[in-house]
């Protein structure tokens, strides 16, 4: 798959693949369910707004992680989905302050959602988000929880750290049949957590091994 890349606001280079002459920019998200509880499921929240900005961990998949010498290289599958395992985990640490040694039976799976993306300004582009499931236990959770608190309590390092470790200021678990979908982010976050939700009642994931 021949891959390239777009720089965006503050630098960032977002990396994407040619599909029927489409550039798909490609980005991850994951649902982390509960060991003690797998209902439930890892929710963040954007940093200071309303209650209603809440999502699974996510982001986009940037250039340097997929390690290419130069646009128009050509790239196997297998090493794409390897490039993105990384993006995913940094993601996950970045925005929900969960270690990678902390995930348990993490794994990619196969679904993914697919949008047009005319805001990039190129051409026929489109995104895709991967889909990736794992497991976190209640004491994970309470570490994530004590290490996104420290964050937002010390103002002064807003001033050190860089943007994407600021992105989310709360961490929490998160039941669909009990909670609803208020809370959850409107747009294509709502619509990835909805239709990973359906999956769970057509599929046996997440996996009870």
């Amino acid at each position: 798959m021949e891959v390239g890349y777009k720089v965006f606001p503050r630098g960032k280079r977002y990396a994407y693949v040619m599909i029927d002459n489409h550039p798909v920019f490609l980005r991850n998200i994951v649902f982390i369910h509960n060991t003690a509880n797998p209902s439930q499921m890892v929710i963040v929240h954007e940093w200071k707004m309303p209650d209603n900005r809440w999502e699974p961990p996510k982001g986009q998949f940037e250039w340097d992680e997929l390690e290419a010498s130069r646009k128009g290289t050509k790239m196997s599958h297998a090493t794409i989905r390897s490039a993105m395992r990384r993006g995913i985990l940094r993601e996950t640490k970045e925005e929900a302050k969960i270690m990678p040694s902390e995930l348990l039976d993490f794994h990619p799976l196969e679904e993914s959602y697919t949008q047009d993306w005319p805001e990039s300004g190129i051409p026929n582009a489109m995104f895709l988000y991967q889909f990736w499931q794992a497991k976190a236990t209640p004491q994970t959770m309470l570490e994530a929880q004590k290490r996104m608190k420290e964050l937002v309590d010390n103002k002064d390092w807003a001033n050190l750290l860089p943007a994407d470790v600021l992105e989310k200021d709360n961490i929490r678990w998160w039941d669909p049949a009990k909670d609803g979908y208020a809370n959850i982010r409107s747009g294509f976050s709502k619509k990835m957590t909805k239709k990973y939700v359906c999956l769970l009642y057509t599929s046996p994931s997440p996996r009870d091994s």
